[in-house]
């Protein structure tokens, strides 16, 4: 799966986010021209959360669990057995990444919010 062409979506949520300081968030959007790298370290892109991934790993652990996941799901048209948790990795020395959910039956990524990786 290294390097495979995913459709990535941004919420409405996060888009305003982007919107307010788009110069911020540049280095991180132009990662996602690398696809979805999966596991592979070093490579920016976006990869697979991982429990070592600290607070962004919590935070996105709480997208599958919350109510907002089932509209999401119905929204993008996800298929919730098939979803994963994802960051976009730009090696940011502000450790800040983008995260939200996969789908790999379909090949869609919908990123939902930001945060921080420690």
């Amino acid at each position: 799966m290294y390097n495979k062409s995913i459709k990535v979506y941004f919420d409405e949520e996060i888009i305003q986010v982007i919107k307010k300081d788009m110069h911020r968030y540049k280095k991180h959007l132009s990662a996602l021209r690398h696809g979805y790298t999966a596991d592979k370290k070093g490579i920016n892109g976006l990869r697979n959360i991982h429990e070592n991934d600290g607070k962004i790993y919590n935070l996105a652990s709480r997208l599958l669990k919350n109510k907002k996941c089932l509209y999401i799901i119905q929204k993008y048209g996800l298929e919730s057995s098939a979803l994963s948790t994802v960051k976009i990795v730009a090696h940011d020395p502000s450790l800040m990444r983008f995260y939200g959910l996969l789908d790999k039956n379909n090949n869609k990524a919908v990123i939902l919010g930001v945060g921080y990786y420690k």
